[in-house]
């Protein structure tokens, strides 16, 4: 026994624990537990849909229409679990437990679909993988809202949305290989697999908030340290040393003594660490209440990030309902629901042209599917970065974000107009690339746009906000394929690509018309597109905050 006991005691003080630790309470952690979260939903929304014919038409005797009844009850799963989950996410302000609910709710109705002998054993299979995937998109995407700022949000995002595109568009791919090697059962371990391995990660995973305020009360400790070391060159007297490995969340103010710091209480909370850090910053705060103390954080430090994670229990009472009267984020689900729709129109037209025109079968459409959605999986990273860059948003001025949406909503309807005189392989390819593109180049900036605006008027409802985002997009997806087909029945595939790019123009005045009445008739000024680099210090000149 002896020799047994000091086994925990070397691995809790290992490197490996160390690393284990810091990876887990990191931000890019967050972003990957997300994104593979994502991924697995929009897998599972897809992956079905190579075994429906010989599922419902064959062994059941179904018509087609049943098809469209399975797609259309997940899309009502989508916004039941949406709408719930985010709904008491952002009241009880908790992302993990509705994220693993939702994980193994996933798994379980894979499961259960794949056992299904009847149709409406189908449907409610369905209508609880929409539910399940509904929470994980609206959980997933606020714990990336959480974990970054307003004006850092669009490149996690990026990466985010690369998942969805994956899924969404290889689901149908693996469905075909694996109904062909083990039927439903094989999907049904298949999705499991993802299911088992994202819960794994996201049971790891430090909740982000936590993260956020370990960060800093760190950074509010380190910049206290060097307050007091300015005031006290010989680097004696009251203060003492603060190890920057030690939980954060017991860091105590008598850690730092200094001259400076004198409302510190004994134990630093939100609201504790907001006025130490005021109080480190300017002696003029102190006395003063902790709201008054994050006000004046919020105007020093430009971006209002400390200040804005602070004031959400402020901000319970926002609902759906209330999130919709901002028009920014009206203007971004409908960008939403216009991209997804054009995609989900595109779909089942493209197929059908190929077969009937150039005698492709299944396994080279799929290819040319991939050629669809595989670059603009690869460039939506770079799009979040753009939608982050003030440079770039700056040459799109006044409108920021909003206009990065409307500019790759123009190019995306030129380019489906291109589609239609294609008139060889090489040249439909060469259009679906940039189609693809395009399209993410316009939905991850809607994504940012919409968690900016939050974060900048300070409210704490990122849940309901994406389950917002979620809903637009999903059903645009879920309910254009069935107009796509009637559309190209009645016109043909020309008249098709040409209605679709002047039903993307008559978005792109949707989402443009209110930002230029607001900005250019009124003469009201968006919010300021922060600058990047270190924040100045007070007293500083700029020589100085620049080296």
């Amino acid at each position: 026994m002896k020799c047994k006991l000091p086994l925990p005691k070397r691995f809790m003080q290992s490197d490996a624990l160390k690393y284990i630790n810091k990876v887990r309470s990191s931000r890019p952690a967050v972003v990957f537990v997300s994104t593979l979260a994502i991924f697995t939903d929009s897998l599972t929304c897809g992956i079905i849909v190579p075994a429906m014919p010989d599922l419902l038409q064959n062994k059941l005797g179904m018509s087609i229409s049943a098809n469209g009844i399975l797609f259309g009850c997940f899309g009502l799963g989508i916004i039941i679990g949406a709408i719930v989950s985010s709904i008491i996410s952002d009241r009880l302000n908790i992302r993990k437990m509705p994220m693993i609910i939702g994980l193994i709710g996933l798994g379980a109705t894979s499961a259960l679909f794949a056992v299904s002998t009847a149709f409406w054993q189908l449907i409610l299979a369905r209508i609880a993988q929409g539910i399940s995937s509904g929470v994980s998109w609206a959980i997933g995407l606020s714990m990336i809202a959480d974990a970054y700022p307003g004006e850092q949000i669009g490149t996690p995002m990026g990466f985010s949305f690369m998942g969805y595109t994956i899924g969404y568009m290889g689901g149908p791919i693996f469905g075909g290989f694996l109904y062909d090697f083990g039927g439903m059962h094989a999907i049904a371990v298949f999705i499991a697999a993802f299911v088992v391995i994202d819960l794994i990660f996201r049971l790891l995973l430090i909740e982000p908030k936590e993260i956020i305020e370990r960060e800093r009360l760190h950074r509010i400790l380190h910049e206290a340290e060097q307050d007091s070391a300015s005031i006290l060159p010989g680097g004696n007297g009251s203060r003492t040393s603060v190890d920057s490995d030690k939980d954060a969340n017991r860091a105590s103010a008598d850690d730092v003594g200094s001259s400076r710091i004198v409302t510190a209480r004994p134990s630093i909370s939100n609201e504790d660490a907001i006025s130490v850090k005021s109080s480190t910053r300017n002696t003029d705060n102190e006395g003063k209440s902790a709201k008054d103390a994050q006000t004046d954080s919020k105007e020093k430090d430009g971006d209002g990030s400390e200040a804005a994670d602070d004031i959400g229990g402020a901000n319970s009472y926002l609902t759906i309902w209330k999130l919709l009267k901002e028009m920014p984020i009206v203007v971004c689900c409908l960008g939403a629901m216009f991209h997804a729709g054009c995609a989900g129109a595109l779909e089942p037209v493209l197929p059908v042209e190929l077969a009937q025109k150039y005698g492709m079968n299944s396994g080279r459409i799929g290819g040319m599917m991939v050629a669809f959605s595989v670059p603009g999986a690869l460039f939506s990273p770079i799009f979040g970065w753009l939608s982050d860059n003030p440079k770039f948003l700056r040459m799109l001025a006044p409108f920021g974000r909003l206009g990065m949406i409307g500019l790759f909503t123009v190019l995306t309807a030129i380019v489906l107009a291109l589609l239609a005189t294609a008139n060889n392989i090489a040249s439909i390819v060469v259009v679906l690339v940039f189609i693809g593109i395009f399209t993410d180049g316009a939905v991850v900036p809607v994504i940012a746009a919409m968690g900016n605006h939050v974060h900048y008027k300070g409210w704490n409802c990122y849940a309901q906000l994406y389950a917002l985002f979620n809903i637009a997009y999903s059903v645009a997806i879920l309910i254009t394929p069935t107009i796509g087909s009637v559309v190209l029945n009645a016109i043909g595939f020309k008249w098709t690509c040409g209605f679709l790019g002047l039903l993307l123009m008559g978005g792109f005045f949707l989402i443009m018309g209110p930002p230029w009445y607001k900005y250019i008739i009124k003469k009201e000024l968006p919010p300021p597109i922060p600058e990047r680099g270190p924040k100045k210090q007070d007293g500083a000149t700029d020589a100085e905050n620049n080296c």
